[in-house]
């Protein structure tokens, strides 16, 4: 029978492999009856199919196929649990000299490089490198004390002015937070609690060329078990839908943010300058889902502070957004 097959990619019948322990309660991994584990693998949602299944297939229980080792997708999540905890509260510069030894998943050095062959070979036609196209109109809003009227006010802070950690950036490297429209943009960028009788100035920026970015907001959905084309990718999107809602989660303005905001850090960093893409090209930004605005999409921008140039201003080869309109709110 073809089922029972399909299902062994994940799980196995006992006892393979795990031990039966009768002073610590028995069977020494958490067990899943045959109906947990069809509708686990989104067979069928239909309870007399379930149960017929049921009937016919002659197993007691299951038991993870890789418990002790962990699936690809556990491991890539333990490495990157590692990770997140090594650069927070060990080091944040040299986490690639983290030994070996000591990690039985990735380790800290091996999770960023990990990621990026997975988007780069696996995940190559699953259009998580996507092109922006130029002329594309880009939202970004200054809060201050009073309104402001040029580019380079309202576009990337100048480095001298990057003074806040932010979820990309530690302070002191500036980029381009925006979003597709005004609404994201607003909620992305207005704290009522800290912004209140503040000037909020709307750039709008259109993109001098087609720009490469990394999105992580819309993936792929995780194949079915039963979907043999694409079934080598399960893992892979499984880790990357956890990741990418780890980056995207909301995180307080308590005082803590410039320690929990330093793997993000770190991974922007490594997209922006070692990830290469299809015929060595680097990424523009990273396109992730908003913290503050249910559904919809944030992005960052790797574009200093002279690459944003006003309306009527001459661009030159460095020059990548220019701003088309202001408005105030």
């Amino acid at each position: 029978m073809v089922l029972p097959v399909r299902i062994e990619l994940t799980t196995s019948a006992l006892p393979e492999g795990i031990m039966y322990i009768t002073r610590e309660g028995g069977w020494q991994a958490p067990l899943s009856t045959t109906p947990d584990v069809l509708y686990d693998a989104g067979f069928s949602e239909n309870d007399d199919m379930i149960a017929a299944l049921d009937d016919m297939i002659d197993c007691e229980a299951w038991v993870e196929r890789e418990f002790y080792r962990g699936t690809d997708s556990q491991r890539l999540s333990w490495g990157w649990d590692s990770f997140k905890t090594f650069t927070k509260n060990h080091t944040c510069y040299f986490f690639l000299q983290a030994p070996g030894d000591s990690y039985d998943e990735l380790t800290p050095a091996e999770v960023l490089a990990t990621v990026s062959d997975m988007i780069r070979t696996k995940l190559a036609d699953e259009g998580l490198v996507k092109t922006i196209g130029g002329h594309t109109d880009l939202i970004r809003i200054r809060v201050d004390d009073q309104q402001q009227t040029t580019a380079s006010a309202i576009g990337t802070p100048k480095p001298e002015h990057a003074r806040q950690s932010n979820r990309m950036s530690p302070a002191g490297i500036p980029m381009f937070y925006g979003a597709f429209d005004l609404d994201t943009a607003h909620a992305e960028t207005f704290d009522p609690a800290t912004h209140a009788g503040k000037a909020l100035s709307v750039g709008t920026f259109r993109s001098l060329r087609d720009l490469t970015l990394l999105d992580l907001a819309e993936l792929p959905s995780v194949p079915s078990v039963f979907d043999l084309d694409r079934q080598p990718l399960i893992h892979s999107l499984r880790f990357l839908h956890a990741f990418a809602a780890d980056i995207s989660q909301p995180i307080a303005r308590d005082g803590r943010e410039h320690i929990e905001y330093v793997p993000t850090q770190i991974v922007t960093e490594y997209f922006r300058r070692l990830f290469r893409w299809a015929e060595g090209r680097s990424l523009d930004g990273i396109i992730y889902r908003s913290a503050k605005h249910a559904g919809a999409n944030a992005f960052v921008l790797f574009c200093e502070n002279e690459q944003c140039i006003d309306v009527d201003a001459p661009e030159d080869e460095a020059s990548l957004l220019r701003l088309t309109s202001v408005s105030y709110l």
